[in-house]
């Protein structure tokens, strides 16, 4: 939240009184609701003049906002406001949000007719704000409101109370709620759910809901879900696509002619590709002790320091046969140097490994616009007159102006095969112009998942591997809690794939981690294979596959619809590395070549000097 100003000083809480009365006039106009709900947060930071606002006309427009009666608009305006300040990080302005509100929640909740749709609308901000109202609210109270009316909950309501992927300390508990009550220990209590909340709970629970072997169990609920006439028949047909994308099986009584009959013949062939990949898959058990306990935190501290003992005596360590690891590197390569550098000294110890480099000939440098957060130069005093005369100049006259450093800078972002050869020791590495014609029209998501598939290709064509290792080029790692032969071992009984993230839900739709995956040779060219199978699915009519690539969604679905259970891979990440900025002495010596002796050359020299 911005700082508290003077009250009577401000303009929000007045242009909030005005949107409320205009919400009064209005209320199902779509446009005064937003406008009334972004006049509320903006009068949140002036308190004072807010509680001396008439409270019955205030109170009137809370009851307008949760309520939502007659405004349309899905998902509900105040609760999606509401849930994107979360995931932005802003607690404060969504604490201070839930305060102000809690009065008028708690008395809709037990007040509102419960078979009117503006309950549910209550109940949705309530859940997707609860841990801000924190004690405040009979939060077990809230888990069986939420419990006992999920099955009213529209498609596009799923997409507010659940985002556990990046903030599970927001959200778990709605998570939980719904685990708890449907999926475990068997999945119960399916007949009142429509297709869209099966598919949710599948996503939240990581379970099969439909275990039985004919798909008699898949076959009835399709048909309850598509011949018995939901409100939103469109999302309940998606679902129940993407249900039997991936739970489809052969000999099964969904043959043709009951799909025709479901209106789901369409996508049969497609079905029936995902059952041979899933058929193929491995199935076994572990033999190694270590393996199951890869997720136990004591097993992997225990990793860690084992690891730790033989960096400073490595006499200790009983050489035995590595691990042989194919190591996929593909993306813009910004940092890579000093990831690299944390590869071989905290994961690939006790790993034979293979580096295969599939990425661009631009290395991916931030650019010296002044108004970017991190500029490439080394040195502070020139970053900041540089800065300085860029916003006082225009970022093109500092171009034209200075011809050699601009040329120094774009050399220093392109890297050679030979360079990237000599850095990860391989000869197994192929850089390519994402300017050429043949790249020039892809997204930075089409060019991510390419590279992907490219370094797979490569890594499959050199020889035979244990294991799989996808990675970003400037992920760097700090600690590997594991030990590679019980990676091997479980990778190696089942279909698995570790990533940085799990499986996890962000505003209803389903994501793994997408910077860096170790798996078995089968199960990773599933993963890899995104790039060719995810084409096919966005234009299937998928429930929650976008229409195009897109981070961490096009793989998890990829994955998902192919059977493979995606598990944390037991590494602390650190950061994301930034590429080298130009040094000082390259820095001077372009401004010196440049330089007309004037009051800008001669401020820009001397502060590069200071830095020397």
């Amino acid at each position: 939240m911005k700082g508290i100003a003077e009250p009577f000083d401000s303009k929000s809480v007045p242009a909030f009184e005005t949107a409320a009365r205009a919400l009064e006039f209005d209320p199902s106009n779509p446009d005064v609701v937003q406008t009334a709900v972004e006049c509320l947060v903006e009068a949140l930071n002036y308190p004072s003049a807010l509680a001396q606002m008439d409270r019955s006309k205030k109170e009137q427009c809370y009851r307008s906002l949760l309520l939502q009666a007659e405004c349309p608009t899905r998902p509900i305006v105040l609760t999606r406001e509401a849930a994107r300040h979360i995931t932005s990080g802003n607690a404060g302005l969504v604490k201070a949000l839930t305060a102000e509100l809690f009065p008028v929640i708690e008395q809709l909740l037990r007040d509102t007719p419960q078979i009117e749709r503006s309950f549910v609308n209550v109940l949705l901000f309530a859940l997707t704000t609860r841990v801000f109202l924190g004690d405040s609210i009979d939060q077990l109270w809230l888990s069986d409101l939420h419990v006992r009316y999920f099955s009213r909950f529209e498609a596009s309501d799923l997409s507010l109370p659940y985002s556990v992927m990046f903030d599970p300390e927001s959200f778990g508990q709605n998570r939980n709620d719904l685990v708890d009550a449907y999926c475990e220990p068997e999945p119960v209590n399916l007949d009142r759910l429509g297709l869209h909340h099966i598919l949710l709970l599948e996503w939240l629970a990581n379970k099969n809901m439909f275990p039985a072997l004919d798909n008699s169990d898949l076959s009835s609920c399709l048909q309850k879900g598509l011949e018995h006439g939901y409100p939103d028949s469109a999302e309940q047909r998606a679902a129940g696509r993407m249900l039997l994308m991936r739970h489809w099986r052969k000999d099964g009584v969904l043959s043709g002619e009951r799909l025709k009959a479901l209106g789901l013949d369409d996508i049969m062939d497609m079905a029936k590709q995902s059952a041979d990949i899933r058929d193929a898959l491995p199935r076994g058990h572990c033999s190694r002790q270590g393996a199951k306990f890869l997720h136990n935190r004591f097993y992997q501290a225990l990793q860690a320091g084992r690891q730790r003992l033989f960096a400073v005596a490595p006499m200790l360590n009983i050489q035995r046969r590595k691990v042989r690891v194919a190591i996929c590197v593909s993306g813009q390569l910004r940092g890579y140097q000093a990831a690299l550098a944390s590869w071989k000294r905290n994961l690939l110890p006790e790993a034979e490994a293979t580096f295969f480099v599939h990425s661009w000939t631009k290395i991916g440098n931030a650019d010296a616009k002044p108004f970017r957060y991190v500029l490439p130069f080394s040195g502070q005093n020139f970053t900041q007159a540089y800065r300085e005369a860029a916003l006082a100049e225009g970022y093109d006259t500092m171009r034209e102006r200075y011809p050699t450093l601009f040329a120094k800078l774009n050399s220093s972002n392109l890297v050679t095969a030979g360079q990237l050869a000599e850095d990860y020791q391989t000869d197994h590495v192929s850089v390519e112009d994402d300017k050429a014609p043949e790249f020039s029209s892809l997204s930075n998501q089409q060019k991510m998942h390419y590279k992907i598939h490219a370094a797979d290709c490569m890594a499959r064509h050199a020889g035979e591997f244990d294991l799989f290792m996808r990675i970003r080029p400037d992920l760097s790692i700090k600690l590997r809690g594991f030990d590679w032969r019980d990676l091997l071992d479980v990778s190696a009984s089942g279909p698995v794939i570790f990533a940085e993230k799990p499986y996890g839900v962000h505003y209803g739709g389903l994501m793994i981690g997408d910077q860096c995956a170790v798996a078995s040779p089968e199960v990773m060219k599933i993963y890899a294979d995104t790039w060719i199978n995810f084409p096919k699915y966005a234009d299937a009519n998928l429930a929650r596959c976008p229409p195009c690539f897109k981070g961490h969604v096009s793989l998890a679905l990829n994955c998902w619809i192919a059977g493979l259970d995606v598990r944390r891979l037991p590494v602390r990440f650190d950061q994301l590395e930034e590429s080298n900025q130009l040094c000082n002495a390259d820095i001077l010596n372009a401004l010196e070549a440049d330089s007309r002796q004037d009051a800008t050359d001669r401020e820009l020299i001397n502060a590069a000097r200071r830095d020397a």
